[in-house]
C-alpha cells in the first residue's frame, strides 16, 4: 500500500520507503516458509528479503534464545506478514539488535 498509489503505479515516497527499509519495516512480524514467526530488525540484502530473529518454533512456542535466519535460504524465506495483535511474545529489541 505503501509502494503502490491508487491506480497501482508506484510513487516516489513509497519506493525510497522500500528501498532504505524494506517491504517489512523493522519492529514487524513475519510468518517463514519453516512456519516459524520471527521478528525483523533490519533490511536485508534485499526487500524483499529482511534480516529476522525467529521467536516462536513451529510448534507455536517460544524459542529460548532467538535464532537468527537468513530470508535468502528458501526454508527460512518470509511467508507472510503477521499482525502484532497476534504475537504473544516479549522481545527485548536491545539484545536482539545487539546480535546483528
Amino acid at each position: 500500500a505503501i509502494y503502490l498509489n491508487e491506480a497501482g503505479v508506484p510513487n516516489a515516497i513509497g519506493a525510497a520507503l522500500v528501498k532504505t527499509l524494506g517491504i517489512y519495516p523493522p519492529g514487524s512480524y513475519v510468518r517463514l516458509a519453516n512456519d516459524e514467526v520471527a521478528v525483523v530488525v533490519r533490511r536485508g540484502r534485499r526487500a524483499n528479503a529482511p534480516v529476522v530473529f525467529s521467536i516462536v518454533g513451529r510448534q507455536g512456542l517460544p524459542l529460548g534464545e532467538p535464532p537468527l535466519r537468513d530470508t535468502l535460504e528458501r526454508a527460512y524465506e518470509v511467508k507472510a506478514s503477521v499482525p502484532a495483535e497476534d504475537v504473544r511474545v516479549v522481545v527485548n529489541a536491545a539484545k536482539l539488535l545487539g546480535r546483528v
